[in-house]
């Protein structure tokens, strides 16, 4: 887990459908900013999930991150090779 939350568990998931691969991510902390989810720059803070977000959208994919009523979830979608 991350320093940026107190989760105690976390799951992932990896999945295809229609030519995608979907990765989820979900954790139990106190969920993720708003602003940060939102993609926005806060100062002091690293550059983890914009470079997450830029290296998807650089293979075609979708990245979306959001704070849910149990914390965290982080998904990316990329496109499968044929």
């Amino acid at each position: 887990m991350s320093r940026a939350t107190p989760a105690r568990a976390a799951s992932t998931s990896i999945s295809s459908c229609r030519r995608r691969l979907i990765l989820t991510i979900n954790d139990d902390g106190i969920g993720i900013c708003p602003v940060l989810a939102a993609g926005k720059t806060v100062r002091n803070r690293g550059v983890g999930l914009a470079s997450m977000r830029e290296r998807v959208a650089q293979l075609g994919g979708t990245f979306a991150i959001a704070r849910t009523s149990r914390g965290t979830m982080v998904s990316a979608e990329l496109p499968r090779a044929a």
